[in-house]
């Protein structure tokens, strides 16, 4: 439609036509050639298998895990609380919600707001002599004694109810006399006084880390029943896994994966540019046809001016195809640029969502941080502290997108690490599941051109610069097989903390 209603005209210069034959030609090229670009990349995607694991791996037996499987929390009546859940790597304990009593006071609101201010970045209470810890108050000591007290008057209850079981005489030799029994089961059995228990902080919340990257029951495929490398999904529309599965697009009726990706980008990016190119264009001869009857009133200009109802419909399916495919383009060029998949993107929103509602739960009226008030200042308070947390976690972790993605490459001196890694370790790995269904692991990629980290990344989602813009050329020879891991994780694929980071990286 656009080239009938809005190139011809022009170059045939009939009474319709919104501007001179050099403008209508240029159009008309510069139109074809987007046009011609964005077929060639959609022919592409489609017909460009995205890598089938299925393809490339028989069927292979079922792996064993090589962590145990949790244990119930065992429910103690009558007894000692639990020990808390502690985090594996740092040993704070990860329980948060033990209180039972909201902080209501506004002067232990204050107290503990002036103490998160004064406390340094690492969480330490400000007030370390002896005074009233943040979340911790006077009134909350004095719940905490008053409740122990309250279990034991139950206990020593229960015990005046219940009778003692009878002791058996014991037989002692002649010389010492035998112990008085009759006044040992008649005695009243005091019961212990109660202890009133120190008001402590429990550990802020902490990150969880979720399970090695190279564990074998990450890296095998229940429903294909065969082991896959890293980053591979089962595709239920496609009914196979695929190598880097980024998501089964709609659009184009195939999976997206490792051997796809590039021209899948193409696809969207001259999409954009086609529709960007046709909104501009019929924007400004709009404008330009509008500008030209400036003597006239707008209803003369509308009755003198060769504009319909087209022109119309094409500006508005410009301006939402350019808002639709601009969105798909902004959130890819972010992916790559971070080398992570819409998948993986997925499980590090729902990892933050989790730690948000942890955090969130920690600075209720029962958490262990308390209330911070109420109103518009409660709120700025409680986003304070909420923020400071969340940097103290990703400041222990490193943030999930950039150093604590697992596929995250900072320089060209970390990729080298990271191949020289792969390349030189014997562990299981790899070499345990993929290896010996394929027979040989294939090269790394070749070393990226830039030393940006968001190009370098950029580089190795979408392969050499000049694949970004155009389809040409194959993909890297099998690709998806294996990525260079992140050197800030362990062998096995462990996310660990800042203080275990390699030196150069920390």
């Amino acid at each position: 439609m656009y080239v009938w209603r809005i190139c011809a005209p022009m170059i045939r210069q009939t009474p319709d036509a919104l501007g001179r034959f050099s403008t209508g030609a240029g159009l008309l090229v510069g139109y074809t050639l987007i046009w011609l670009l964005f077929i060639w990349s959609y022919v592409s995607v489609m017909a460009c298998s995205p890598g089938n694991v299925k393809d490339y791996i028989s069927e292979g037996p079922t792996p064993e895990t090589t962590h145990a499987p949790a244990e119930p929390i065992p429910i103690q009546v009558n007894s000692e609380p639990a020990e808390p859940i502690r985090s594996a790597s740092t040993g704070a304990s990860l329980d948060s919600c033990r209180n039972t009593q909201p902080f209501s006071s506004p002067e232990e609101r204050e107290h503990r707001w002036t103490n998160l201010e004064a406390s340094p970045p690492d969480g330490t209470p400000a007030d370390s002599s002896g005074g009233t810890q943040f979340g911790v108050s006077p009134s909350s000591d004095k719940i905490l004694a008053e409740r122990a007290a309250e279990e034991m008057e139950q206990v020593q209850v229960t015990r005046d109810i219940v009778p003692p079981a009878p002791q058996q005489e014991q037989i002692v030799p002649a010389e010492q006399p035998a112990p008085p029994i009759a006044a040992a089961s008649t005695a009243p059995q005091l019961a212990p006084a109660p202890v009133a228990p120190t008001a402590t902080l429990q550990a802020m919340p902490d990150r969880v880390p979720p399970h090695p990257v190279y564990d074998p029951v990450s890296l095998y495929c229940y429903r294909c029943q065969r082991a896959r490398p890293p980053r591979a999904h089962h595709c239920r529309r496609c009914g196979t896994c695929v190598f880097r599965m980024d998501h089964h697009c709609p659009w184009v009726g195939v999976c997206i994966g490792a051997q796809n990706y590039n021209y899948y980008y193409n696809t969207i990016l001259w999409a954009f540019f086609l529709s960007l190119f046709q909104l501009v264009s019929v924007a400004a001869l709009f404008a330009f046809g509008a500008l030209s009857h400036t003597s006239k009133t707008w209803s003369e200009r509308i009755r003198g001016w060769p504009i319909d109802g087209y022109m119309i419909s094409i500006l508005a399916i410009a301006f939402f195809a350019l808002i639709f495919t601009g969105g798909l383009v902004a959130l890819h060029t972010y992916l790559a640029m971070h080398n992570v998949t819409t998948i993986e993107q997925r499980s590090i929103n729902t990892m933050q969502s989790h730690e948000s509602l942890f955090i969130g739960r920690y600075y209720s009226d029962f958490g262990q941080g308390g209330s911070l008030g109420k109103g518009l200042l409660g709120a700025w308070r409680l986003y304070r502290a909420k923020r400071r947390i969340r940097d103290e976690i990703n400041q222990r972790w490193g943030n999930p997108v950039t150093e604590g993605n697992a596929w995250w490459i900072g320089s060209r001196e970390e990729y080298r690490a990271a191949v020289e890694a792969a390349e030189n370790s014997a562990l299981v790995r790899e070499k345990a599941l993929v290896e010996s269904a394929i027979r040989e692991l294939p090269p790394f990629p070749p070393e990226p051109f830039f030393s940006n980290p968001l190009l370098l990344n950029m580089e190795l989602s979408l392969g050499r610069p000049w694949k970004w813009f155009f389809p040409i050329g194959p993909r890297w020879r099998n690709a998806g097989l294996r990525y260079p891991l992140n050197p800030r994780y362990s062998a096995i694929g462990e996310w660990q903390p800042r203080d275990q980071w390699p030196v150069s990286n920390m």
